[in-house]
């Protein structure tokens, strides 16, 4: 039996927080799932070797009181006055805070995770946004670096590039970013580092792991590759819609949404609370009464308006509104 699968049935759908929450059980050297900092080396070393990184952890990774490292969920951040939470928040120190040390403790380094596990979740500013914020938190405080980490499937175009590619190197420097994937088989995802696990487990090359855990892992490694599976067999549309030509976010009736716009002029409204797409056409007009945009549901015709169009002009309401 898979506890993944038999949780994501039904109504009980496993989520982006509750696949955070997993990854940052195996990452965290003190929860009580006896791998100690293994997993959190192994995740250090695969960052450590990726080109947007270049030997960034080399320091934190010679450090042999990981033990202290601070992993902190759904951490929340503020910026303009609006509250954000990045999903999960790793926080490296200059010795143990615990060890007994008289000197300071310092953060030296500082992990950001923004974790999707659908395209469609992508928020276009959303990074650039969780960077400023963190920035702003440290104030005139300039020791910690900082490393963005964008968690995603594997997708290197549409609104997954546009979101990373939105917090330019002009922006972060002299902190820096990178992107990680769930699934793959080049040493820089998820799934290939928990197999990596395991492997050095049977060699004898790290500490025996329970049964009970590594049946677990392989659970999870199982579900991870379920889900990116049915994500890639959901047919979107029958045809390319394009690059993504604009976004807004929008709470209506206490639910999050997110209206896009591709080039193509297809229109997507994606449920950000469930992490699912909504049928378009029901939430737009439920928008469009519940912030009083004026927009007329019928063509000059008198046919009622399509989705592109109706998604169309309620976008534009929405700017406009906002300005």
């Amino acid at each position: 039996m898979n506890i993944f699968q038999a949780l994501s049935m039904g109504n009980g759908k496993l989520n982006e927080e509750n696949m955070s929450a997993m990854l940052g059980y195996l990452l965290s050297p003190n929860e009580p799932h006896g791998l100690g900092d293994v997993f959190l080396q192994s995740f250090l070393e695969a960052l450590n070797e990726t080109e947007a990184l270049n030997d960034r952890f080399a320091n934190v990774l010679e450090q042999d009181y990981l033990s202290g490292t601070e992993v902190i969920f759904e951490s929340p951040y503020q910026l303009d006055e609006r509250k954000l939470f990045i999903d999960l928040d790793l926080r490296f120190y200059s010795s143990h805070p615990s060890s007994g040390s008289q000197a300071e403790v310092v953060e030296t380094h500082r992990v950001l995770i923004e974790n999707k596990i659908r395209p469609q979740a992508a928020t276009k500013d959303q990074l650039r946004r969780e960077f400023f914020a963190v920035r702003e938190d440290f104030e005139e405080q300039h020791e910690t670096a900082v490393t963005m980490i964008y968690l995603t499937p594997e997708a290197s175009h549409g609104p997954l590039q546009e979101a990373y590619e939105a917090l330019r190197e002009e922006d972060i420097t002299p902190h820096r970013k990178a992107w990680f994937t769930w699934t793959g088989n080049d040493g820089f995802s998820i799934v290939s580092l928990i197999r990596l696990m395991l492997e050095k487990e049977a060699r004898g090359e790290i500490e025996p792991i329970s049964e009970y855990v590594r049946h677990t892992l392989k659970a999870f490694i199982r579900h991870i590759m379920d889900s990116q599976k049915a994500l890639i067999k959901t047919p979107n549309s029958t045809a390319d819609p394009g690059s993504l030509r604009q976004e807004v976010t929008v709470t209506s009736a206490g639910t999050r949404y997110q209206i896009q716009q591709f080039q193509s002029g297809m229109i997507i409204v994606y449920n950000a609370d469930l992490q699912e797409k909504e049928i378009a056409k029901p939430v737009l007009r439920q928008i469009n009464q519940e912030y009083d945009l004026g927009v007329e549901l019928y063509s000059p015709s008198g046919k009622k308006k399509k989705t592109p169009q109706l998604g169309r002009d309620v976008l534009k309401a929405l700017n406009a509104a906002s300005d």
